[in-house]
This record gives structure tokens, sequence and C-alpha cells, in this order.
């Protein structure tokens, strides 16, 4: 016998309150997918809703009180699925970050996947949600899906700011070392066309972007003793950004040149 999933009657939960508010043909809708789905009612979550949804159709018609009471109730499965949810995905996640710790950083610039999505919160718009997966990066917002879906699996640039903040999540501060640490902590979305590579100088391996926009800037990216370093340099002005400077700026920027050439 198939194991019961409660995936589905979750989704459903998830779309209704996506709507902004829970309507009488929403309750309906819910009421009629419990009834085609008997095995549910005796399961999380559905066994929360049946006694709520028999009383509210008690008298055929859904008041606007029992509307919100609904909503509320949506709310308290979806917060429970979320831990449900995340207490077990990051038990993995974390898990995998340890693994990757003895091998990071990577010889080459690219992103070591991580099987994990997370719900990240929009920087600019209420009760907008974006889903994260870290094994591609993948994100759900429009930033990703109109300018880096088709870049490669790992690719640093496939990363938006909600990848930045999906890493956050699972990755403490200090924890990833070298330029791979410098970048996901630093979290500094660039550019779709942006291309990167690694120059090795005095001890130190750079993460160097190529200029991916008009404003032609590359970033430069280690970690100098504990502390991560993002430093900015700009072809069409020749200079730094703020006028600081890298160790051997001219040495590492005739080499970052160079590869970029």
């Amino acid at each position: 016998m198939e194991e019961y999933s409660h995936i589905e009657l979750v989704s459903l939960c998830d779309s209704i309150l996506g709507s902004g508010e829970v309507t009488e043909n929403d309750a309906y809708n819910l009421a009629d997918w419990l009834n085609n789905h008997r095995e549910a009612c005796f399961h999380w979550p559905g066994e929360r809703l049946v006694a709520p949804l028999q009383q509210i159709w008690a008298d055929g018609k859904v008041t606007p009180t029992e509307s919100r009471r609904l909503a509320d109730l949506l709310r308290s499965i979806l917060k429970e699925w979320t831990k449900i949810y995340y207490d077990e995905s990051m038990k993995g996640a974390h898990q995998r970050v340890q693994e990757l710790i003895a091998v990071l950083p990577p010889t080459e610039p690219r992103l070591p996947g991580i099987e994990l999505t997370l719900r990240i919160k929009s920087h600019t718009q209420k009760l907008v949600s974006y889903n994260v997966d870290l094994s591609g990066p993948n994100c759900t917002c429009p930033d990703w899906q109109g300018c880096r879906y088709d870049l490669p699996i790992g690719h640093l640039t496939r990363c938006c700011k909600h990848v930045f903040d999906a890493y956050t999540q699972i990755i403490p501060l200090g924890l990833w070392p070298g330029w791979i640490g410098a970048f996901v902590n630093i979290g500094w979305a660039v550019s779709p066309k942006t291309q990167w590579f690694l120059i090795s100088l005095n001890n130190l391996t750079w993460l160097v972007s190529t200029p991916g926009g008009e404003n032609e800037w590359m970033n430069f990216y280690t970690q100098a003793d504990e502390d991560y370093e993002r430093l900015g340099y700009s072809l069409a002005e020749e200079r730094w950004a703020y006028g600081v400077e890298p160790s051997s700026a001219k040495k590492l920027l005739q080499l970052a040149l160079a590869r970029d050439s």
C-alpha cells in the first residue's frame, strides 16, 4: 500500500492563501478535495480541517468570520508544515555542508550543489516569496527566470539575491573558506553576463569577475586571514572602488586583464 503523503493538500492550502482572501468557493473546493480523498481526513493536516469545514457548511453558507477563521487555520497549517519540512531538510543540508567543507574551496569557479529548496521572501514586495533550489542554484524570481536560467549548473552568476539569502540561512558566517566563502557571505548579485575565473597570487586565491555590464566593473573576492574581501575595479575610469587597493594591486590587475582578454 502506498504511503500517504500530505504534499498535495499542503499545496492546495498554500494556493488558497496565495489569492489574498479565502472565499466561499475556496472553502467548497477544500471540502470537495477532502471528500474525494478520504484517506487524507485521517492524517495531518486533513484531520485538522474536517471539523471546521463541517461547521462552516452546517448551514450551507460561509460567513466573513468563518472565512477569516479558515484563513487563520490554513496559515497555521503552513507554519507547521514549514517546521516539519525544514527540520528534516535542514538536517540533510547541514550534513551536506559539513561534507563540502573538507573539499572547499573548489579549484574551479563553480558552486557545489546542496539538495535543499527554501522559501525566500521578496526584498521589495510584501507577501511575495520565491522558491530557491540550492542544487542549481535555481530561483523562481523574475530576475532568475528571465536572465539566469540558461547558465550552466553551478555557475556563480546563477546566484540572484534570493539565492544568497538562502545560503545565509544554512551556512553560518565564516564557515566556508577561501574565495567561495567571500563570494557566498558577501552576497553581491552581478549582471547575468558576468563570467568568472581564479587567480593565485602571494598565497591568496582570488575569484575575479569579468565586466558584466556597461559600467565595466570587475569584482575581486578573496579571504585574507579571517576576513572576507570584495574589491571593485572600474575599467572605464581605471580606478579601484572607494580608493581601496589590494596588496600587489598592479600585478593582480595585470593577471586579471590577461585572463579576461
